[in-house]
Formats: C-alpha cells, sequence, structure tokens
C-alpha cells in the first residue's frame, strides 16, 4: 500500500469543512445559552472561566481520541466550538467594561488612545502565541520519529497544533480570569459609575472603590471562593422572600440571626445580593482568632473528644481569618467608642459605593454565648448608620430582617423598614431595633410572610 499525502490533505479539508459548519451551528447555541437566566446572574468573568474549563476538557478528550472518527468526537466538536463563539462574544462584550476601567487610574484616557492600547496588545498577544505554538511544533517534528503510514507532519499538526496547544495557552487566560474581580456586582458598579459620569454626578466613594479593586488591588476574594466552593452544598438553602427587598432602591442594610456560627455561615453562603459584612475584630485579627472562636465554637462542641477539641482554635484560626479577610469585612470593636465610630463610617462609605451591608447585632453577653435557637437581644448600635448616611447622602436607608433557619432550610427575607429622618433619632433607633426583633423572632417561628 502505498501512501499518498493528498489523502491526508483531502481529509484535513472535510475536517475544516465540518468545523465551519459546526461553527456556524454553535454560534447559534452559545447566543440561547448566554441569554439564559443562570448564566446572565454569574457575570461575564465567571462565564468566561465556565466555558475556558470546558474547552480545555474537550480539547484534552480530543487529544487522548486523535484519529478515532465517532459521533462522540462530534460533539466534542461542536461543543468546542459551542466553547470558542461563547468565549469570542463575551471578550468583545466585555469591552466597553474594560473602557471604564482603563479610565480610572486617573489619567486621561480617549477612545483613540483605549482603541491603540488594545490594538497594540492584540497584535504582541497573537505574535508570542504564534511564536510559541511554531517553537513548539517545531521540536515535536524534531523529536518524534517521522513515519508516514503513523504520523505524518499534518498528523502532527492535527493532534498538537489544533488541539493540545490551544488548551495550553488557555491555561494562563483561565488563571488571569480566576484572578480578575470583575465579577456580576462590579459589573452593576461600573454601569452605575458610567450612569452618573454622562450625568455629571460624581460618587467619590464608588470612584475609590472601583479604582481600589480593579486598578490597584486586581485580585478577587479567592478565600470566600474557596469557602463558598467548599460549605455551600452542605449549606444550601431555600430562599424565601427576596420579592419582599426592593432591588431599586438597594443598597441596604441586611440583619441576621446567629444562631452560634450557623447564621453568619448559612448567610454569607446563601445570600443573592452582594454585601460587606460586619465581623469581630477578634476574627479578622490573626493574633486574637484562634483563642477567640476556640473559646466561642469548639470548647461548646462537647461531642468531639477533648484532645482533639482543644487544639482545633489553634489551627483553623489562620485559615478562618484568612478567609474572613477575602470579604473585606468592616471590622467591630465592642469596647472601644472610636473603633465603633469608624466602623459606622465605613459602612456609610461601603454604602456610597453602592454595597449592601450585612449585620448579625445579637449581644452574646446578655445570654452566655449565641444562641443556638431563636433570637437573642440586640445591640442598637448599628442603627446609627442609618443617620450618618442621611447626612452625609440625603438618602434614607432601609433595613431587612433576614433569618436562617437550620430546621428548615431556609433563608428567609422580611419586608423592610426605612429610616424616618423627620423624627428624633432616638425615637427611630428603637423602633428601628423592636421591628426587626419581632420580625426575626415570628421568622425563628416559621412564619416566613412576616411584613
Amino acid at each position: 500500500m502505498f501512501y499518498h499525502p493528498m489523502s491526508s490533505i483531502w481529509l484535513q479539508l472535510g475536517n475544516i469543512m465540518l468545523f465551519v459548519v459546526l461553527y456556524c451551528l454553535a454560534a447559534l447555541l452559545s447566543q440561547l445559552i448566554l441569554k439564559g437566566r443562570i448564566l446572565s446572574d454569574l457575570g461575564k468573568n465567571s462565564i468566561f472561566m465556565i466555558f475556558s474549563i470546558i474547552w480545555i476538557v474537550t480539547i484534552f478528550y480530543l487529544y487522548r481520541n486523535s484519529g478515532q472518527g465517532s459521533y462522540t468526537s462530534v460533539f466534542s466538536y461542536l461543543l468546542l466550538c459551542v466553547c470558542l463563539s461563547s468565549l469570542i462574544f463575551i471578550s468583545f462584550s466585555m469591552d466597553n467594561e474594560m473602557r471604564i476601567v482603563a479610565g480610572l487610574d486617573g489619567k486621561h484616557i480617549t477612545d483613540r488612545d483605549y482603541q491603540a492600547a488594545k490594538t497594540l496588545l492584540s497584535q504582541w498577544s497573537m505574535f508570542f502565541s504564534r511564536f510559541i505554538m511554531l517553537l513548539i511544533l517545531g521540536a515535536l517534528s524534531l523529536l518524534i520519529e517521522y513515519n508516514p503510514s503513523k504520523m505524518s507532519t499534518i498528523r502532527i499538526l492535527d493532534r498538537y497544533g489544533l488541539v493540545l496547544l490551544p488548551a495550553i495557552l488557555l491555561v494562563p487566560g483561565s488563571l488571569a480570569a480566576l484572578k480578575q474581580p470583575l465579577n456580576k456586582a462590579y459589573e452593576q458598579k461600573l454601569k452605575k459609575y458610567s450612569f452618573l459620569k454622562v450625568k455629571g454626578v460624581t460618587n467619590t466613594c464608588l470612584e475609590d472603590r472601583l479604582r481600589l479593586v480593579l486598578v490597584e488591588k486586581y485580585s478577587k476574594r479567592i478565600g470566600i471562593l474557596i469557602l463558598k466552593s467548599l460549605l455551600k452544598p452542605l449549606f444550601k438553602h431555600r430562599v424565601i422572600g427576596r420579592e419582599n427587598v426592593d432591588a431599586g432602591s438597594l443598597p441596604a442594610v441586611f440583619v441576621c440571626n446567629h444562631s452560634e456560627i450557623y447564621g453568619p455561615v448559612a448567610s454569607v453562603l446563601n445570600m443573592p445580593y452582594y454585601f460587606k459584612p460586619w465581623i469581630l475584630n477578634e476574627m479578622v485579627d490573626i493574633n486574637k482568632i484562634s483563642g477567640h472562636i476556640q473559646q466561642g465554637t469548639f470548647d461548646r462542641q462537647k461531642w468531639i473528644p477533648r484532645p482533639i477539641r482543644s487544639r482545633m482554635g489553634r489551627f483553623a484560626g489562620p485559615v478562618v481569618a484568612w478567609m474572613m479577610q477575602s470579604m473585606e469585612p468592616i471590622p467591630v470593636y465592642r469596647d472601644n467608642g472610636r473603633q465603633v465610630l469608624k466602623a459606622i463610617h465605613l459602612s456609610v462609605e461601603a454604602l456610597e459605593a453602592d454595597d449592601n451591608i450585612l449585620i448579625f447585632p445579637e449581644n452574646p453577653l446578655v445570654t452566655d454565648g449565641y444562641l443556638r435557637e431563636g433570637v437573642g437581644e440586640f445591640f442598637s448600635g448599628f442603627v446609627n448608620i442609618a443617620r450618618e448616611y442621611y447626612k452625609k447622602t440625603s438618602r434614607a436607608i432601609t433595613f431587612y430582617a433576614i433569618f436562617a433557619n437550620k430546621n428548615e432550610r431556609t433563608l428567609s427575607f422580611s419586608k423592610g423598614i426605612t429610616y424616618d429622618p423627620s423624627k428624633p433619632f432616638p425615637q427611630e433607633k428603637k423602633k428601628i431595633t423592636r421591628f426587626l426583633h419581632e420580625t426575626m423572632t415570628k421568622m425563628s417561628k416559621g412564619n416566613h410572610t412576616v411584613n
């Protein structure tokens, strides 16, 4: 049997034509997929990571099964085309966000400057990717024993150049997307910032927050992502009463029960809104957290053998502190009046930057620790946020009660109560605190329809 190089060429041309047809079909499928509600709630950056992972897995499958024609391979090519089309669409759709981010570093960047920088970056990226691929393909051609009946140059190009190398080059892009902090919440912040800028309105707190996160720090909250990935399957809750929250009037202050450590964990994992939590200083201070969680949590778990229980705080402390810090919390000091005022000030700035606030106001000093069931007495100092926020913005903030129910696995939201600046503040402070406590108590008894 003679080797006919043209037969391999026609085979490759047939594969290319099949790829074109599949890509046209995939372009339609990707548009339908990206318009789905689930993906639209994730944000463009998260969608990019999802399709990148699917792309890499699919390419690895094709690499392992190169040259073996089957319906599975055709489906894999279709899936590959869907990923490619989606990644291209997402990359182009993020252009507006990147244009806004480029103008946050304090320099005046015109559209012409942005397009020039974008074109230059694209050209350099294409040059380096092609250069790397040529180097690798050249090395493979030298290292692989040439045998026309087994491994032709076209076969090398098919298996490595068109299959494996794109996956290798996509890995750095996926890692960069993992680090990129532009999630759904910050997409919305950028839209609001752009809208205000067009209207000629300046929001310094929002601009500073966007610059800090998207330009200077440029890192995602990896700790909380790991926490959610590990614990959310164990703490999955049904959200009830989301319609009670007026999404158009956000940001707001959400007040949740503690129930030892259950309330904070369940609310952080299942909260459908972006937020900054109030967290005790001891929980974010790596020098204090081990003793704090040992005394407040692990020492209460009598079912754990004492030799193990007595050392759990020491080992868990640094990890918990890292995760707490990744949530960008507002630290709270109970016995330091000046630091309490600082927490109020930071909360007002967060609200101005379009962040919601999550607070756990129960007082553990009254009940010798946080209650396991029900709702304990409240500290009322958090209501000062409303007065200071109104002084600075002339806008009245709304408070919502949340209850994490351990038995029913639900996270319930009540209707809100809005601060009334026309009333004496002591009266409003008492009214808001009483409303939230009574509402949360009713919710703890299974009443999910509290108004």
